[in-house]
């Protein structure tokens, strides 16, 4: 059984970027033997693209817009959901009431989710502020990465 994982970029914002292989890597450690896993870029899309896999995971529904022309079966697309561990949510717990906290992942839609799955656990006892290109978050002492 064919799965894949498509991911935007080999690069993104000028940075070498390893989403879609960790993606592959965490795959791999749990179907190794019982997948074929294949790794799609969306910027090498050629007009003749088909993406036949079984199943075909993106990290947003941006992306599943994007790669819906070229997947034999739109059906097969997954869009997996962010977890956080009990030990990350323990320290966001023990964040003094007020904090603002930067929230970062790999672009704005991720991040929005990630703020809005925080903030339905963990309530508005801190203040979760999205990382926006560009802007500048250098007086923040606390940020979180959900990738």
């Amino acid at each position: 059984m064919n799965h894949s994982c498509c991911s935007d970029s080999r690069t993104k914002n000028d940075r070498s970027s390893d989403v879609g292989q960790v993606i592959a890597q965490n795959l791999k450690d749990v179907f190794e033997g019982y997948v074929i896993i294949n790794n799609y870029y969306i910027d090498e899309f050629q007009p003749s693209t088909s993406i036949k896999d079984n199943l075909i995971f993106v990290m947003a529904g941006s992306r599943a817009k994007l790669i819906r022309d070229y997947v034999t079966n739109p059906a097969n697309i997954f869009i997996p959901r962010r977890t956080f561990t009990k030990k990350g949510l323990n320290q966001i717990f023990k964040l003094a009431k007020g904090t603002d906290v930067l929230v970062v992942n790999d672009d704005i839609e991720t991040t929005l989710e990630c703020v809005t799955s925080l903030y339905n656990i963990c309530g508005e006892s801190i203040n979760l502020i999205p990382m926006i290109e560009g802007n500048d978050y250098r007086h923040f002492g606390v940020c979180i990465n959900a990738m």
